[in-house]
C-alpha cells in the first residue's frame, strides 16, 4: 500500500536533499522529512504544499510522549541530537520501516515523518490557503 503525505515548503524543488534536513531549527528534522496525513494539517509551515508518495509504507508508529523523550535526550547533545536521531532512522530503514508515524492518545497518526527519503516521490505542488500569486515559492 502506498502512502500520500504533504510536506509544506516555501521553496518548490522536486526532489528532497538530506542535506537540508532540520534547517528549520528542531534537530528532530534530522530524523526525516516531517509531513502530515491531511493537507489542511501542514499549510501553515509554508507557500506550498507538496503531495508526496511514499510507497510501500511501513510505519513505525511512536507515541508524542516517545518523541518527546527523544527531544529531551537530544538536548545532551552538542550537535542537538544530529547523529542521535540520524542513527535512529538509519535502524528503523534497517528494520524494514519507511515512516514514523506520530500517534495522538488516541492512537491516530496526525503526523508522519518519512525517514527513507530517497524513495518519496513527489506528486505535486500546490500553493497552500497562507500563499498568494505574489509569494508563492518566493519566501524564505
Amino acid at each position: 500500500m502506498n502512502g500520500i503525505f504533504y510536506h509544506a515548503t516555501n521553496i518548490e524543488f522536486d526532489k528532497f536533499d538530506p542535506e537540508m534536513a532540520a534547517t528549520k531549527g528542531a534537530t528532530n528534522g534530522y530524523l526525516g522529512v516531517w509531513t502530515s496525513v491531511d493537507q489542511e494539517g501542514c499549510e501553515v509551515f509554508g507557500d506550498i504544499v507538496m503531495k508526496l508518495e511514499m510507497p510501500n509504507i511501513t510505519p513505525y508508529c511512536m507515541p508524542l510522549r516517545e518523541l518527546r523523550n527523544l527531544h529531551q535526550e537530544s538536548r545532551k547533545f552538542k550537535d542537538g541530537g544530529k547523529e542521535m536521531y540520524q542513527s535512529l532512522a538509519r535502524d528503523l530503514v534497517s528494520a524494514g520501516y519507511n515512516a514514523i508515524y506520530i500517534t495522538e492518545r488516541d492512537g491516530e497518526p496526525s503526523q508522519a515523518i518519512l525517514i527513507d527519503v530517497e524513495n518519496i516521490k513527489i506528486l505535486e505542488h500546490i500553493p497552500s490557503n497562507r500563499a498568494t500569486p505574489s509569494n508563492w515559492g518566493m519566501s524564505m
